[in-house]
């Protein structure tokens, strides 16, 4: 990718931004007017820097897993076109999870008012014609940001699964692990894009208290948190832990032979193999 998806972000929230502040000042709403107040702008600000974060870090998990994908091409049985094949077809966009998850952040956004509010409906959210200049920054680039929010999550849990069975085709050393580090850079990287959402809808949430939406944010930002930091590293666990049962099951049967064959010496230092391979099966137990 030519351009850093954290350059895209600063971009894109500048010019949301500045166009934000343009629409104040030609309607002499400077920094607010009638029917208008600074919880309201502030919002429609925190509305800016989401709609360009969620683009920004979707491009940011899709670099970061192309990268992982080149960190681990040494280890992994393909040939360079198997691997560029691999590389360019990452996530699948057209499939029915994203148009799920898409549906699910556009409804996200046409209730999320209703639930920060309690006591409203859903349609007395909905009246364009009570909405203050700053209030059309809060539900329309909504809109967008239930879309995105789909896609941000669709791409991060289908490229983390898709690193996770990659995963069983690394080879296994369990005294060099160091082929596994890139899924735990790839866990580690996805779980700082899914906490950057939560941070900016807390400061949404500073005038409102505890709310239903609040409770629904925080639950899906520990879903996806959780899902972001276990799933790249799930499939190179499950191989740690199939590894480290064979290595015991070969201990078991190598210390039983060993054992047999140490009762029946009885000459000095007969025993010394035994007790290595009662040391080396404490490394794995």
């Amino acid at each position: 990718m030519r351009w850093s998806p954290w350059a895209i972000w600063l971009g894109t929230a500048g010019a949301l931004l500045a166009a934000l502040l343009a629409v104040q000042t030609l309607l002499g709403r400077i920094p607010v007017g009638p029917n208008g107040s600074w919880k309201d702008l502030r919002i429609a600000v925190v509305h800016c820097l989401l709609m360009a974060y969620f683009p920004a870090a979707t491009a940011s998990v899709l670099q970061r897993t192309a990268r992982t994908l080149d960190a681990l091409r040494p280890r992994l049985p393909w040939s360079d076109a198997e691997h560029g094949e691999v590389r360019s077809g990452l996530v699948r966009l057209a499939s029915p999870g994203l148009y799920l998850l898409v549906a699910i952040g556009l409804l996200g956004a046409i209730v999320g008012p209703s639930l920060t509010e309690p006591g409203r409906t859903v349609l007395a959210w909905w009246q364009p014609a009570s909405w203050s200049p700053e209030v059309w920054w809060h539900r329309v680039p909504g809109l967008g940001i239930g879309v995105w929010f789909g896609v941000f999550t669709h791409v991060l849990l289908a490229s983390s699964a898709r690193l996770s069975r990659i995963s069983a085709q690394v080879k296994i050393d369990l005294f060099d692990l160091s082929p596994l580090v890139p899924f735990t850079q790839q866990g580690l990287n996805n779980g700082l894009l899914a906490v950057g959402p939560l941070a900016m809808y807390g400061l949404i949430s500073v005038d409102f208290g505890l709310t239903p939406m609040l409770g629904v944010v925080f639950a899906s930002a520990l879903v996806l948190v959780s899902a972001a930091l276990l799933l790249p590293v799930r499939g190179a666990h499950l191989r740690i832990v199939a590894a480290k049962k064979a290595e015991l099951a070969w201990c078991a049967e190598a210390v039983e032979a060993e054992r047999k064959a140490v009762r029946g010496q009885h000459t000095a230092g007969a025993g010394g193999r035994f007790a290595d391979l009662l040391a080396y099966q404490t490394l794995w137990s």
